[in-house]
């Protein structure tokens, strides 16, 4: 695997534990009647600076799945390099 290939690796991780982050931190505070757009501005907004469009896009990810995944991904390459 080329460096640049694994840096794009180790970029998406990084971007995967931001989204589950996000995604933490929203399932810690909802609860019924919540609305999503005030749980966006009271929580994560100021933390995470992220767009109202980008924290629903982030909720959409299986951030877990993914990120267990590429872990894995680069375990088996870092392996295979001398």
């Amino acid at each position: 695997m080329s460096k640049k290939r694994r840096n794009s690796d180790r970029g998406r991780l990084r971007f995967l534990r931001k989204v589950l982050a996000v995604q933490t931190t929203y399932l810690e505070h909802y609860h019924e009647g919540i609305i999503k757009k005030w749980l966006w501005k009271t929580y994560i907004e100021n933390t995470y600076f992220i767009e109202y469009r980008t924290f629903l896009d982030y909720l959409d990810i299986n951030a877990k799945k993914e990120i267990k995944e590429l872990e894995k991904k680069i375990s088996q390459h870092e392996k295979e390099q001398p």
